[in-house]
């Protein structure tokens, strides 16, 4: 399934991604079979339906969620998006400073994912258990090789995003991935080619159950 591929550099569109309950409500959709309205939502985030309301109105205003139709007010059921956003950090003054309060908020919801994940691995079959994986490598790398490890692995999960259909027995999965220098890199001529861009959701039907990934 094609995605709505766009890139951002937008300050005030990052500010407003920047917000942890945002990020959850998101989780909440993508892992549901259903569409869910913001009673639904507040339910499962222990907020507000109003400040729910508030929310998903403001993940569909940036593409993220969109109406499944039926429904008025906060009995609008909402569902989300295949949609691939990258951030840019290169627009002006302001960029950095919204692009990296952005991906502080990423960064934090990946690690509390992996301390759950290893908190809670043993409620899982012994299959599940064994198919996942924590590695952790350190090695000689080029600017180049960074660059192509980047194209590599986004290769492979192109691979399952692309799919039309979620097989049977899949199950919502989040699959991370860092690689990054850890000593003085020595100088290099700036590349036209290359300026701090950053994926930071993909969201998929292949990564949902039930009906909605038939509609």
């Amino acid at each position: 399934m094609p995605f709505d591929e766009r890139e951002s550099s937008d300050p005030t569109w990052m500010r407003a991604m920047a917000h942890p309950l945002r990020w959850q409500i998101l989780d909440v959709l993508r892992s549901s079979p259903e569409p869910m309205t913001a009673t639904q939502v507040s339910e499962e985030v222990g907020e507000s339906p109003a400040n729910c309301s508030f929310h998903l109105r403001t993940l569909a205003k940036y593409g993220f969620i969109e109406e499944a139709g039926g429904g008025k007010g906060r009995s609008r059921p909402w569902r989300p998006r295949d949609v691939q956003i990258e951030i840019s950090d290169e627009s002006g003054p302001d960029a950095p400073a919204g692009a990296r309060a952005l991906r502080d908020v990423i960064r934090t919801r990946s690690f509390q994912a992996i301390e759950a994940w290893e908190h809670d691995e043993h409620s899982y079959p012994p299959a599940w258990r064994e198919a996942a994986m924590s590695a952790e490598w350190e090695l000689k790398l080029t600017i180049d090789d960074l660059a192509e490890i980047e194209a590599e692995f986004k290769a492979i999960l192109d691979r399952y995003t692309s799919r039309e259909k979620s097989p049977d027995g899949a199950v919502q999965a989040k699959v991370l991935a860092w690689a990054f220098p850890i000593g003085t890199p020595p100088e290099a001529a700036p590349s036209p080619t290359r300026r701090r861009r950053e994926t930071y959701l993909r969201s998929s039907r292949t990564s949902r159950t039930g009906t909605n990934e038939d509609r």
